[in-house]
């Protein structure tokens, strides 16, 4: 970008291209280009001839698509010590019984029977692949998978959240968890444990809210609440770009820090644990991006003040760092739309640079470069072109062969970063008020997930000890990167950056 980045200027073509740092030859960009459009035409004949179709004359099919097989057959090696499972813990002023717990998971089964996935085991078929297998007694199996247990103080729920969620539980029956603490003087907390093979966070959010309520008792709808649409067109341009970028992934590996560094590829280091950030408001966000002549979104800010904390938390550990051009790129989750059936895994993983290449102080110019790389995923439609290729590649490739993609690429990026939109307003379970949502997420490499509540967000960090060991101060790097964004952008001061919800 040049210097007029702040005011939204675009970048010429030829200072935007991915395999800048790569040394690579211009010849072999051709060569990886040109194969992957014809198998992206592949897949596209693939999916339409094959793989689009979920519902059948009306009746759910119930074989899993190959990237829930993939989740449920576990992707990821021995070493990395690590199950896919989804945590939902969340803050209660009034303590939810387990009794309550199971009534609501029963009466969801008998409203919503085609929820399959939520009542049904993972059995093999004789074709050699798995499939879901409903269970018939299924109100015995759902009070059988609610837990409860108590605690003392706010710090000592934190704790069990700790223990639960960093916990494996049997996956020979239904494949989610629930587990309700009592605060003897506090907040209690329930938290929800999915398998990710049961679904992606649209599928999961769309369930969430058949079971919440508005605070007058009325179901809250997310799909009801208004949504400014912006028109993407495709660009040849963009798409170009993808097909090289989504070429690379495999080569380029981002500069070893000591969030990246391992003995061996994805090795564990230490428990996996979380850590939440203040809540921070929308309103402030929203100010922020309203300041600039560019379209900017929020999660362009978000995407920026955590890119700006990481380069931070880098120099900060390792000195020797400090200044340096560094090849930072975070992956981030798009889930795709959907048909029918929502509650399924229609999603990948997108590779977007934090540009560690520049000062930690440029944060207008990062956000504007993190502003085009979002554009040209949208334009290039990078998403669904990596989405038909790693489904088509799994009908040519063994199994080792795609734990060891996965390996090359989970490890050759820094850390993982969404931003996940919750309900814009309070809402409760089972009759109490939520206070707080947290999503801790253990991954193979360092995770952070931002969650929006009633006009509040948070931060959800997920770390490996020996990786990640100082995550309060990861968070703390975070919000300041916020303020000062405010501070650049001339946020007017009457706009608070911290908000919990609910305050």
């Amino acid at each position: 970008l040049s210097g007029g980045a702040w005011r939204g200027e675009r970048r010429p073509l030829g200072s935007f291209v991915p395999w800048k740092e790569s040394g690579m030859d211009p010849t072999w960009i051709a060569v990886w280009a040109t194969a992957l459009v014809v198998a992206a035409g592949a897949a596209w004949y693939w999916y339409r001839t094959r793989g689009g179709a979920h519902v059948d004359g009306g009746k759910l099919e119930r074989t899993m698509s190959f990237m829930s097989q993939s989740i449920f057959e576990n992707m990821f090696p021995e070493e990395a010590d690590l199950v896919s499972i989804i945590n939902n813990a969340v803050l209660v002023e009034e303590f939810i019984a387990r009794e309550e717990v199971v009534a609501m998971l029963q009466k969801l089964h008998k409203d919503h029977p085609e929820l399959y996935r939520l009542w049904s085991r993972v059995v093999p078929t004789e074709a050699g692949d798995i499939e879901f297998e409903e269970l018939k007694n299924i109100d015995e199996e759902l009070d059988v998978i609610v837990k409860e247990s108590t605690a003392k103080s706010d710090e000592e729920v934190m704790n069990v959240l700790q223990e639960i969620t960093s916990d494996e539980y049997p996956l020979d029956g239904l494949l989610y968890r629930f587990h309700t603490i009592k605060n003897e003087n506090g907040n209690s907390a329930l938290v929800v444990r999915v398998h990710h093979a049961v679904g992606d966070g649209i599928g999961l959010v769309d369930v969430m809210m058949k079971v919440l309520t508005k605070m007058d008792g009325t179901l809250f709808d997310l799909s009801s609440v208004p949504h400014k649409k912006r028109h993407i067109k495709f660009s040849i341009r963009s798409f170009l770009l993808a097909l090289a970028k989504v070429a690379m992934i495999p080569v380029l590996k981002d500069t070893p820090s000591k969030l990246t560094r391992r003995s061996k590829p994805l090795l564990k280091s230490g428990k996996r644990r979380f850590a939440v950030s203040p809540g921070f408001s929308l309103d402030f966000l929203r100010a922020v991006k309203g300041s600039f002549d560019c379209p900017v979104s929020v999660n362009d800010v978000l995407t920026a003040a955590y890119s700006g904390a990481v380069k931070r938390y880098i120099e900060e550990v390792e000195p020797e760092l400090t200044g340096k051009s560094m090849r930072l790129r975070l992956m981030m989750p798009v889930t795709l739309p959907r048909k029918g059936d929502k509650l399924r895994n229609r999603w990948c993983f997108v590779s977007v640079s934090m540009h560690g290449d520049l000062d930690v102080e440029s944060r207008k110019e990062r956000l504007m470069r993190v502003h085009q790389e979002m554009e040209n995923v949208k334009r290039g439609g990078e998403a669904i072109l990596q989405l038909q290729l790693q489904t088509i590649g799994a009908s040519f490739t063994s199994m080792q062969s795609r734990r060891q993609l996965i390996t090359s690429i989970f490890d050759s990026h820094t850390t993982i970063f969404s931003n996940v939109p919750g309900p814009t307003e309070p809402v409760k379970l089972c009759g109490r008020v939520i206070k707080k949502f947290m999503l801790p997420l253990p991954n193979a490499i360092t995770q952070a997930i931002v969650f929006s509540y009633a006009g509040s967000l948070n931060l959800t960090l997920t770390a490996e000890e020996g990786i990640v060991t100082q995550p309060n101060r990861l968070l703390e790097l975070f919000m300041d990167e916020l303020r000062l964004f405010g501070k650049e952008a001339g946020v007017d001061s009457g706009v608070e950056l911290l908000r919990e919800p609910l305050c």
